[in-house]
């Protein structure tokens, strides 16, 4: 499977990591899995690593993965973070329309190239 997921309750958060070629059911599988987990409780933060896949994305698909958060609103919550860890160029492109695209609903979007930089974003959005 080209993405994987951990969620860390105790720190709010779920480990998206990506590798080998991503479409865009790979990502929509793994939205619809991690909010029927068990162990999930809407509004977790999340971290996406891309940084060692290859996406196969086009500005609609970026679009239908808006309106899928939207339409999974009540099961996935809001007031979240999301932290996209890309490659610079094409990914990191795509991840910045995405945050375009979810400035106005209730979620906080930013783009990282450094693992580190996005975990301490992460944890300094989700206060004790």
């Amino acid at each position: 499977m080209p993405i994987q997921y951990t969620i860390h309750p105790d720190a709010n958060w779920i480990d998206v990591t990506g590798s080998e070629t991503i479409e865009e059911q790979d990502l929509r599988s793994v939205f619809q899995t991690y909010i029927s987990d068990p162990v999930f409780r809407p509004g977790m933060h999340v971290l996406v690593d891309l940084q060692n896949a290859e996406l196969r994305a086009d500005t609609a698909i970026v679009r239908n993965f808006v309106d899928m958060l939207e339409v999974n609103q009540s099961r996935r919550g809001k007031d979240y973070c999301i932290a996209l860890l890309v490659q610079r160029g094409f990914q990191e492109t795509l991840s910045h329309l995405f945050s375009i695209y979810v400035q106005n609903r209730p979620v906080k979007c930013e783009v990282f190239t450094e693992r580190d930089a996005a975990l301490e974003w992460l944890v300094a959005s989700n206060p004790p």
